[in-house]
């Protein structure tokens, strides 16, 4: 029994020996047949520690050579080997060969196709490790990237309430709204103590520019640069009588307004720019001159979309004021009437249309008083 044994340990070691000698060169075996020179040892049949890695068999164990760096024994010993056991087992019946070399033939096919399985997963697994997967796009996401579906982006847009002033005249309207009574009385010290929220508002007028702006928004436009500059000046010398006592009882010819590139004074603005280019004779009722026999200033900016409204309102507002006594055939007028005449052409025609009272063909005009004290 124990030459059977030791028969079945030889054909698998000579199994596994032929697939090494295989693998190797031509060269190597010449030289492993040349320097090995081993001393045989039982080989022992070890059932493995982890049969799942493995398989049920380890393959043989096969001795050491004299020489460390050789593993594989040399054609001469096995031939020796192979001698002396096929002399020791002459004796053992020839059926009980069969059936080892059988044994050992399943025992080898088994454990090889173990190690295989085994070698292909530990590779499988590494390289799976080592290369992340991609994955392939499901049915449901591939038919989405190829037939996209295109929704209308509906986005809720909000009007912005409608501006009732442009940008550059909303700080000067809110000082107006603030300091001006409806009746047009201005609290100059009240503006005074807000003076450089007014000095921003100039600064916007001296840096604005009219290229492109409509008539009516450039209109005005300077009406509240008359106003406003106005208003400068006797919040700067404030508390005083009247304008009059600035700048040598000629104020309005004073320059130093900075507006669209240009030096301007009072005067430039009025009969320069508005008289000439706009050709509206209203605007003596728009434009003021911080006294009291002055048309009274308007409480709000002037703008392109409260333009016509306002000029009409405040020239029929001032022609039936007590600025004006207007009877059938006699009209007392502002000296505005007179000093700018030629702007209102027929002057009779002219009081008829806003007065509210009657006014006779061929009635008589005088011109009254003017009284420069401040309008505050």
């Amino acid at each position: 029994m124990r030459n059977i044994l030791g028969i079945i340990g030889l054909l698998a070691f000579l199994l596994c020996t032929s697939c090494k000698q295989d693998a190797k060169s031509t060269s190597t075996q010449a030289a492993t047949k040349q320097k090995a020179e081993v001393a045989a040892k039982p080989i022992v049949t070890k059932e493995v520690a982890e049969p799942a890695k493995m398989g049920k068999f380890k393959v043989e164990e096969v001795a050491e050579a004299n020489n460390p760096t050789e593993k594989m024994p040399t054609k001469k010993i096995i031939d020796n080997k192979v001698d002396a056991m096929t002399e020791k087992v002459r004796e053992e019946p020839t059926q009980d060969m069969v059936k080892a070399a059988d044994m050992v033939e399943t025992k080898v096919e088994t454990t090889t196709a173990d190690v295989k399985k085994s070698v292909t997963k530990t590779v499988s697994e590494t390289v799976t490790k080592a290369v992340p997967v991609t994955k392939s796009p499901t049915k449901e996401k591939t038919e989405i990237v190829a037939n996209p579906v295109t929704k209308p982006v509906q986005q809720k847009v909000e009007k912005a309430p409608p501006t009732k002033f442009v940008p550059e005249h909303r700080i000067f309207d809110a000082l107006l709204k603030k300091y001006v009574s409806n009746s047009g009385k201005v609290n100059y010290a009240g503006i005074k103590s807000e003076e450089a929220i007014l000095d921003g508002y100039l600064k916007t007028l001296s840096t604005t520019s009219l290229t492109g702006k409509s008539k009516d928004e450039k209109l005005a436009f300077w009406i509240n640069a008359y106003n406003a500059f106005t208003i400068k000046k006797i919040v700067k010398n404030y508390p005083l009588g009247s304008i009059t006592d600035l700048d040598g009882g000629k104020p309005w010819d004073t320059k130093g307004i900075k507006i669209d590139g240009q030096n301007l004074s009072l005067n430039n603005i009025e009969n320069d720019i508005i008289r000439p280019k706009y050709k509206e004779p209203r605007i003596h009722f728009a434009v003021n001159c911080a006294a009291k026999s002055c048309p009274p200033l308007l409480n709000e900016a002037w703008t392109a979309d409260n333009l016509e409204r306002n000029l009409e309102k405040q020239t029929r507002a001032f022609i039936n004021s007590a600025h004006n006594t207007i009877t059938p055939g006699k009209l007392t007028l502002s000296k505005i009437f007179e000093w700018y005449g030629e702007d209102f052409g027929n002057l009779e025609s002219y009081i008829r249309k806003y007065a509210s009272s009657t006014v006779t063909k061929g009635a008589s005009i005088e011109f009254g008083e003017y009284d420069w004290s401040l309008n505050n």
